[in-house]
């Protein structure tokens, strides 16, 4: 058999439309929102119930899938308060202390802003400090002031 003028068996990258690829991330953002919902962390527990004693509309562990040059990010946002796109997110000092950890968690922040997102990042030991009055002026004043910036 003459192999030389058979055509090239390498196959070709299919290139994924974006519709496609962000149906991809929508289902997959859900599917892994669920899973962080039931094994909630103590400190996002902490907060989630902060945040129900401050009678305001929240969500928690919302996937959200932003443009990325020509691609999409998924994110999981912790808390999203959808009123002033306030993101509210908890790093914990064990796995958002690295140079690279730092550097994702940036990325991450730089993206989100840049999709019309506002983050406040608290680590763990901050809101185990945080007095419930110290919680509440934060969040209410970073709300009222996105408000009236919007």
């Amino acid at each position: 058999m003459n192999y030389v003028n058979r055509p090239s068996m390498k196959k070709k990258k299919s290139k994924i439309s974006p519709e496609r690829l962000y149906a991809f991330l929508e289902e997959k953002g859900i599917e892994f929102s669920a899973s962080l919902k039931k094994n909630a962390t103590e400190w996002e527990k902490i907060v989630y119930k902060k945040l129900i004693n401050l009678n305001i509309s929240f969500i928690f562990q919302h996937p959200v899938i932003v443009k990325n040059g020509k691609s999409y990010s998924l994110f999981i946002l912790d808390f999203l308060i959808p009123e002033c796109n306030l993101v509210v997110e908890i790093d914990s000092i064990k796995h958002h202390t690295s140079k690279e950890d730092v550097k994702k968690d940036n990325k991450k922040t730089r993206l989100l802003n840049k999709a019309g997102y506002h983050v406040i990042r608290l680590q763990n030991n901050q809101i185990t400090h945080f007095s419930e009055s110290e919680f509440n002026i934060l969040i209410k004043d970073t709300i009222k002031l996105l408000t009236k910036v919007n």
